[in-house]
């Protein structure tokens, strides 16, 4: 069969339409032959979707038929439902985990569409939800992940979050992985490599407590590095902004350790 030539317009038109009803605007969910012409025509993915406006994981979400075939009763987290929840949760103070229970599955789908519940309430305007802080390892770890998240958005890293199989890693870019740790010196023990590495084409492991000057090749497939790597891209006054937030996440780990001993 002869391959079919499709016009620069046939493909705008084409990736207009598949964002217009919601469906995931990155390179790996879109259907391959429509990405390949979009790279010829526009010279890259990036490119293209810079180009034709289109956004590629705060695209809102519009049902279709095939959605309400596969999801008879799923709901449509329009603007003022996410919203109305995120003020009643910041009023409430209830954690981002809670928030997930009370209004489950609305989790999945800010996930989706702006990379988690805290960065939901940062694009409505609202207050960031109290995180449960009773295990102050867990609590550091969730707050070196928005870090990572809020540098990454900042630098236009493009990622999502979603679970891939019996994976859930902090940030997924194309085909590569994005881990956050707290400590180089607890990489090696841990099992994320062992799990991650089978699923994704790449594993890049971003620590905060270690070589700051760090950045090697763990294996062939997975890479560590300091999140200075991302950081000293940023504008100085941004690059100071963050580093008080690490600051804090240091000082909660080093209170800790004292108290400990």
């Amino acid at each position: 069969m002869a391959n079919i030539k499709r016009t620069k317009e046939c493909v705008s038109s084409e990736l207009l339409r598949l964002a217009a009803e919601g469906h995931p605007m990155t390179s790996t969910k879109v259907p391959s032959y429509l990405v390949r012409s979009a790279q010829t025509y526009f010279g890259s993915w990036k490119n293209a979707i810079s180009e034709l406006g289109i956004t590629q994981t705060r695209a809102a979400y519009v049902e279709t038929a095939a959605i309400r075939g596969a999801y008879e009763n799923r709901r449509i987290w329009t603007d003022d439902v996410v919203s109305e929840a995120l003020r009643m949760s910041s009023s409430d103070g209830i954690t981002p985990m809670e928030f997930r229970k009370r209004f489950d599955p609305m989790g999945d789908a800010l996930d989706r569409r702006f990379g988690g519940v805290l960065q939901a309430c940062d694009y409505f305007g609202i207050s960031r939800l109290p995180r449960d802080n009773t295990d102050p390892y867990k609590f550091a770890g969730h707050s070196f992940e928005e870090v990572l998240g809020d540098i990454f958005h900042e630098i236009g890293v493009h990622y999502v979050k979603e679970r891939r199989g019996d994976c859930i890693p902090d940030f997924i870019v194309g085909d590569s992985w994005y881990d956050a740790k707290l400590s180089e010196t607890t990489i090696n023990l841990c099992k994320t490599v062992e799990k991650y590495e089978p699923n994704c084409e790449s594993l890049t492991i971003v620590f905060l407590r270690g070589n700051k000057n760090a950045d090697r090749k763990l294996t062939n497939k997975t890479r560590i590095l300091h999140i200075s790597h991302f950081l000293k891209r940023l504008p100085e006054k941004r690059q100071v902004h963050y580093n008080r937030k690490l600051d804090d996440i240091l000082n909660t780990l080093n209170c800790e350790i004292l108290n400990v001993a």
